[in-house]
């Protein structure tokens, strides 16, 4: 069973949380807090190597950044976590309507748990004014490609970064 609750603190801090069941859930992530960043930033690393020796380039944003740089980033961050401990992150800007998908990560020994899915649902129902979503991976990243296929995203196009580097193109109408 999946719940929806938001909740307005003390404080007048507002946060919503997606209830999975059990002892998980999906929460909204501050980055502004330095321990998060360094835990967003830790989860990427272990994930975007994973990605990195896939598609064979090394040089994936995610994997080169420091925790610095996600406040720069002005995504909005979302995180699956069980016993207060971080498994997978996605993160996205809002733009005219459309969800740009930036990052999706997860913990290696978590894969194929059904987080990511978790993940791209939950921001689908929670941005429920935009028109699309659009997200990119490489090319030879097989496993993500599947996912966004068999959840409706369609491929739209390729490019091309470098000789090596494919980045396929995906999209979703909502």
């Amino acid at each position: 069973m999946i719940t929806l609750i938001c909740i307005t603190l003390k404080l007048g801090i507002s946060a919503t949380f997606l209830i999975c069941g059990g002892n998980e859930m999906i929460k909204k992530l501050d980055i502004r807090n330095l321990d998060m960043r360094i835990k967003i930033e830790k989860l990427q690393k272990e994930s975007y190597l994973v990605e990195a020796r896939l598609i064979n380039y090394f040089k994936i944003p995610g994997l080169i950044e420091d925790e610095k740089k996600l406040v720069e980033s002005q995504e909005i961050f979302y995180g699956y976590i069980i016993d207060d401990q971080l498994l997978g992150i996605i993160s996205y800007k809002l733009l005219n309507n459309i969800i740009d998908i930036h990052r999706l990560a997860i913990l290696p020994n978590h894969f194929n748990k059904g987080i990511a899915t978790s993940l791209i649902k939950n921001i689908e129902k929670l941005e429920i004014k935009t028109q699309k979503i659009i997200v990119s991976t490489g090319k030879k990243n097989y496993p993500a490609c599947k996912l966004y296929e068999k959840l409706g995203y369609i491929k739209i196009n390729e490019t091309i970064i470098e000789d090596n580097l494919i980045i396929n193109n995906y999209e979703k109408i909502l």
